[in-house]
């Protein structure tokens, strides 16, 4: 059961160290060609600015209710201050973050007319990162109670050879996934989970097929897990025992793969910090991931988001027993929650209450007091419009926790 994994999820430091994007987005509408040239002119009216890179797993992070330390550096520019600002006012701990003179902030800006991505401008200039002592003695001391760390690498140059090795050693036993660049994925040997996508991994291995990419980079990196994430396929993932497993997705549409990347490191470093397993943090991983493309830019995903993907899309939207329960609702604990309660033997009386419910903006969960057999009665209730959760075998006076409930009882 998808929530009582979720239930499990509980606030944890975890520090990221990698590459740091100031993402500008430009919004408007298009209507006609330029007479300039063959491009669509845009009309802008919105902008938004956001961190992106190792920034934007740092922010997913604290959406997960985990407790982020950004390692990582920007320029002395204003795109710097801009990027250092953003951070701070998410409540994220950058004093790991080194300011270095001379060198530019990459920034990107994205001109989106309509929920269709026209064109990304790039302003970078990727020079190699060489930290001084006082950075690593800072490193060091941002590891103190660290439950995983999170490595994000967009290949600006940040993540040397030396500082990942330097990293990777000083984190000891600490869980570590990175998230590779390029095609030598032996830079990032003795993480704990390397997480190529698709075409990184062929790249990287020279090989036509998943199967062989998968062998020739297990066998020339040292690492546990080799995680590979599919986009709309899912993630396969690949053990140094040479065993595997594929982890399918539920179709989604994608709206805008941005920064779906940032989010799944985020959820399977929340996931390890708090020691589930592999297999459980891949699944989570594959929820937040659908999440996250259904929205426009870097999007932050939430435990509460994952709870409703689970409720709604990728589940029947029905659990079973007081502990399920309150695990749902632990995910809802900032949301309005009505109760209904429903006799076993549902009338039409008891369909139409509910069909005719005004449900406004809190959650509605309907529950019957025993074990409910009649499958299709439960999948009927969980598709009306009002009811967000179907919960059979739930006590009378079941105790409920941080909620505010408004109860109802359809028994009579």
């Amino acid at each position: 059961m998808v929530i009582k994994i979720i239930s499990q999820i509980t606030p944890k430091t975890v520090l990221v160290v990698g590459d740091l994007i100031l993402d500008r987005y430009t919004f408007g509408r298009t209507e006609r060609i330029s007479p300039e040239a063959p491009v669509p002119v845009v009309h802008v009216n919105k902008e938004e600015t956001k961190a992106g890179g190792a920034g934007n797993v740092a922010i997913n992070l604290k959406a997960l209710g985990m407790r982020p330390r950004l390692v990582g550096r920007v320029g002395d520019d204003r795109a710097g201050e801009e990027l250092l600002d953003i951070l701070k006012n998410e409540g994220i701990d950058v004093s790991g973050v080194y300011v270095e003179k001379g060198c530019a902030t990459p920034a990107k800006t994205r001109v989106i007319a309509g929920s269709q991505q026209v064109v990304r401008i790039d302003y970078e200039y990727c020079s190699p990162f060489t930290p001084d002592q006082a950075f690593m003695d800072k490193l060091v001391s941002q590891l103190d109670s660290v439950s995983s760390i999170a490595i994000s690498d967009y290949a600006k140059g940040t993540l040397s050879v030396d500082l990942l090795r330097s990293l990777i050693c000083m984190a000891g036993s600490i869980p570590t996934i990175a998230d590779p660049k390029g095609t030598d994925f032996t830079r990032y040997s003795g993480v704990t989970v390397l997480k190529p996508n698709f075409s990184e991994a062929l790249r990287a291995a020279g090989k036509g097929t998943l199967d062989e990419a998968a062998r020739t980079i297990l066998n020339d990196v040292d690492v546990k897990y080799l995680m590979v994430t599919r986009s709309q396929d899912g993630i396969s993932l690949f053990c140094s025992d040479r065993t595997h497993r594929h982890f399918a997705v539920q179709k989604k549409e994608i709206c805008d793969a941005t920064g779906a990347g940032d989010t799944v490191l985020a959820m399977m470093s929340a996931a390890v910090a708090c020691s589930l397993s592999i297999e459980q943090a891949i699944e989570l991983s594959n929820i937040a991931a659908a999440c996250s493309v259904e929205r426009l830019g870097c999007a932050r995903i939430s435990l509460s988001d994952i709870a409703d993907q689970v409720v709604t899309g990728n589940c029947s939207g029905i659990v079973s027993g007081n502990q399920a329960l309150e695990g749902v609702l632990d995910l809802w604990k900032h949301e309005q929650v009505s109760i209904i309660y429903l006799p076993l033997q549902v009338v039409t009386e008891h369909l139409t209450q509910l069909y005719n419910l005004h449900k406004e903006q809190q959650k509605v969960v309907v529950c019957f007091e025993q074990k409910n057999r009649d499958e299709q009665l439960l999948s009927l209730l969980s598709s009306l419009p009002c009811v967000d959760l179907v919960a059979d075998a739930i006590s009378p006076f079941f105790p409920l926790k941080n909620h505010t409930m408004n109860d109802c009882n359809l028994n009579n």
